[in-house]
């Protein structure tokens, strides 16, 4: 979750497109993000 921190763009001189060259990076980020569990936890 600390990458989904980081390419939220809130981060201080951290662009949102930090993770761009890494595409497996990102598709774990978003697969992580979507898991029923997590949705689950930021659904409450």
């Amino acid at each position: 979750m600390v990458a989904r921190w980081f390419s939220s763009g809130n981060v201080d001189h951290v662009p949102s497109d930090v993770f761009a060259e890494f595409p497996r990076l990102s598709g774990i980020e978003r697969a992580v993000a979507q898991h029923p569990k997590i949705v689950a936890w930021y659904a409450r």
